[in-house]
């Protein structure tokens, strides 16, 4: 009992002093890059911690000492025995008690970092956080309406980004341009799109229900005018909507409350979703675009056809995505009162730094330690390189979406319904 007493004081103590100093001297962080070099000493158990395998392997050994004791709390004779035998079996138990609530805080810390990678990245922000702060990060409650419409948001994106490719093509001819312009129809989207992410990534400090919203309404405006520019017989029209429906692209903020908001033991689940009804939405808009060929007729000075269709069906689901989020979006209760944006920005510029620490110096020296401002400036091979290999897959990708309507119309005779059906 006096051992572990002795080394819960001590580890407590160790933790304390390093977070302290962390926060002191913000230029020679120091947690991290201590507890990693002691944790790749060969013979130190640390070593387990930065496993799944081997956190739960150190449960179940102290699981099995727990249940050794439990027999003993159940004999009732216990009870009568002498003072001073009751006062060491309260001891032994509020010892195992505390000994199951660190087991407990333990898995919930780190059971989600299953590499030294991550816990040196992420080392620094934990320390940066209250232990009410780490309580209520815990105790987070999903929002059912607000998480799917969430998700919503992200399959109404991509499946306006791409219906309109089937038929763009014939839309670029009809608005007196050449067949190939229809390209340009297309990539306005995710042009609009890089200029917009940076505004909304701040934004979302603050809210993310105002940012939904706001994007909502430039998707709303956008289709209209996508949809208006037949009639008005006006190309710059049609190339203006996609610009407003690019900068209304929520993509950042629909991943960054997944992040944020979403409880750990549900994070995974959205974090596949999300990517899931991304995938399901580039499907979804070309296949729409198939059936909306088939339809012609016009109301007031609305012409909705196969053309023009994509636009309108897209202003009537915003429509109605908008209103929902008026009346069920919730922002998550507590995360931007006064003083939190503060926090989160402490909070970033604590993990980047200890990032730095992690990824780009790895000796054993604490003083090998560098500023942030030498560390932005390299970025690790394996980050490049996915990188790249995400801008080639995106950029063939693109290629081919936007070259299949006008390929397929000029040398196969195909029409709006076989092309979406190959795009889908």
């Amino acid at each position: 009992l006096k051992l572990l007493l002795f080394l819960e004081l001590n580890v407590s103590g160790l933790r304390k002093i390093l977070k302290k100093h962390d926060k002191q001297i913000r230029k020679r962080l120091l947690a991290a890059h201590y507890l990693v070099s002691r944790a790749r000493n060969r013979y130190s158990y640390l070593l387990q911690l930065y496993h799944n395998e081997g956190i739960l392997a150190l449960v179940g050994s102290l699981n099995v000492i727990i249940d050794r004791f439990q027999p003993l709390r159940q004999i009732k004779s216990l009870e009568q025995r002498e003072d001073g035998q009751s006062e060491m079996m309260e001891k032994i138990n509020d010892s195992l008690v505390r000994l199951k609530a660190e087991q407990d805080r333990t898995l919930n810390d780190y059971v989600f970092m299953p590499s030294d990678f991550v816990l040196e990245a992420g080392m620094g922000s934990i320390d940066e956080l209250s232990e009410e702060e780490m309580e209520a990060m815990k105790k987070r409650k999903l929002d059912p309406w607000s998480a799917y419409l969430n998700l919503t948001s992200t399959f109404l994106y991509m499946t306006n980004y791409y219906i309109v490719g089937p038929t763009s093509t014939q839309y670029a001819k009809a608005l007196g341009s050449d067949a190939a312009f229809s390209g340009i129809i297309i990539g306005m989207t995710p042009i609009a799109a890089c200029l917009s992410c940076a505004v909304y990534s701040y934004w979302t400090n603050k809210s993310f229900k105002r940012p939904l919203l706001l994007c909502n309404v430039l998707l709303i405006a956008g289709n209209m005018l996508y949809g208006l520019a037949l009639e008005f017989d006006a190309l710059w029209m049609a190339l203006l909507g996609r610009v407003l429906i690019g900068l209304g692209g929520a993509r950042g903020i629909n991943r960054r409350y997944i992040a944020d908001t979403v409880p750990f033991q549900s994070r995974t689940f959205f974090s596949s979703a999300f990517v899931a009804v991304g995938a399901v939405g580039m499907a979804f808009g070309p296949v729409c675009a198939a059936f909306l060929n088939q339809i012609d007729f016009q109301i007031g000075v609305v012409k909705v056809n196969g053309m023009t269709g994509p636009g309108w069906f897209m202003f009537s689901l915003w429509v109605i995505v908008g209103i929902v989020i008026v009346f069920k979006f919730k922002d998550p209760p507590g995360r931007f009162l006064p003083g939190k944006t503060v926090k989160i920005k402490k909070m970033e510029k604590s993990s980047s730094q200890s990032s730095e620490i992690g990824l780009l110096n790895g000796s054993d020296d604490g003083a090998s330690c560098g500023s942030s401002d030498e560390g932005r400036r390299k970025m690790p091979l394996p980050l490049s390189v996915a990188l790249y290999s995400y801008f080639i897959n995106k950029l063939l990708t693109e290629a081919a979406v936007s070259s299949a309507p006008l390929i397929t119309s000029r040398y196969f005779d195909w029409d709006v319904t076989k092309v979406g059906m190959l795009m889908a």
